[in-house]
């Protein structure tokens, strides 16, 4: 019974307590590698290496650029697309050749928001652009170039090491892709509704009614509904946890209902659908009032993947997403999410293997 995404763009408030935590060792034990005092940086200066790669990269096709931006090992993660993960600035460098210039050569690129704490940032993205080639990169679901105009969004996690960016995790609404160029079912119209523009953020509650929560107190919370709602399936949290005016943005920008009852139903559906799922947070990004994590889940999909009209067949799953959490006076007020989508798909249909690890899950 899935048309919905789960989990979950804003004013960005500087201060200088910023946190980042992870709970997989091998992500911790990588961006431990090079000692701070070596080569230090601020999230500042991070967030804007991150704007530079989108902006002089893909907004302006400079190519040349890649080489200055990305650590000569460097390591890209994206689920959706064949051949995860791609290792090497010559490789990642190639593969956005291909996307950037054959691919959709008209691309555009907006960052609606982006985060930073130590050498993680976290950014939103809203992408336009005409198919003018083959999407070799969608493997056994590329059709040939058929000028359709393609929208879609992004969340990107990168790590950077000395001026540079040392690792890149992705998840994108591919499935809209997939569908807007007809390469997969469409029942529920996903692909030719135009997706929403991003709601304005409000930056929260006055301070004079609700002073600021610390950001290690924004971090716990939402640690809650993942160690708690998700996990401990405790629904009757999620109206404590979330904001009565609560809203939730699913991929592509399109907004869910307001309201915890919407809440209630939005993810009491995904655990039905997944009944035996385990999710695990792989990293979280804390800034302001604002907290970015990326996660990854197992689990059996019991019910009907209603996005692209795939029955319940119980088939084994592993993906991984990201999700943006705004929080006002110690409760969820706004989120954004986005998922492996296609990746799910194809192991439903089984084009790819059920349960293959996926890329936010290896860092």
């Amino acid at each position: 019974m899935i048309g919905r995404s789960i989990l979950g763009w804003t004013v960005v408030v500087a201060i200088a307590l910023t946190t980042v935590v992870f709970t997989d060792p091998a992500l911790a034990s990588s961006a431990q590698a090079t000692p701070a005092s070596a080569c230090p940086s601020s999230p500042e200066q991070n967030k804007a290496l991150v704007m530079r790669w989108y902006d002089t990269v893909f907004n302006q096709k400079n190519m040349e650029a890649v080489d200055g931006l990305l650590a000569e090992d460097a390591i890209q993660h994206n689920a959706n697309q064949p051949g995860d993960p791609i290792t090497g600035d010559d490789a990642i460098e190639a593969a956005v050749r291909e996307r950037g210039l054959v691919d959709f050569p008209d691309a555009a690129v907006e960052v609606e928001e982006i985060i930073a704490a130590a050498d993680l940032v976290m950014a939103r993205l809203a992408w336009t652009a005409t198919v003018a080639d083959e999407l070799e990169y969608m493997g056994d679901l590329a059709v040939t170039a058929n000028g359709t105009r393609a929208d879609w969004s992004t969340t990107g996690l990168f790590r950077i090491s000395c001026g540079e960016i040392a690792e890149q995790w992705f998840s994108s609404d591919e499935l809209r892709v997939a569908q807007q160029i007809r390469a997969i079912p469409d029942p529920m119209g996903r692909g030719a509704t135009p997706s929403a523009e991003s709601t304005p953020v409000v930056s929260g509650t006055p301070s004079t009614a609700c002073p600021p929560t610390a950001t290690d107190a924004n971090e716990a919370l939402v640690h809650r509904l993942y160690d708690e709602v998700f996990n401990g399936r405790s629904l009757d949290l999620i109206d404590e946890l979330h904001a009565e005016d609560h809203i939730h943005h699913n991929p592509s920008g399109r907004p869910s209902e307001p309201g915890d009852d919407a809440q209630q139903e939005r993810l009491g559906g995904w655990l039905d659908d997944l009944p035996d799922m385990r999710m695990t947070v792989e990293a979280v990004v804390a800034d302001g009032d604002q907290v970015g994590v990326r996660w990854s889940a197992t689990g059996t999909y019991h019910g009907d993947f209603e996005q692209a009209g795939v029955p319940g067949n119980d088939r084994p799953v592993a993906f991984g997403g990201m999700a943006i959490y705004r929080i006002a006076c110690g409760e969820i007020a706004e989120s954004w999410s986005e998922w492996d989508s296609l990746s799910v798909y194809r192991q439903l249909v089984a084009t790819a293997p059920a349960g293959t690890p996926p890329a936010s899950a290896t860092p």
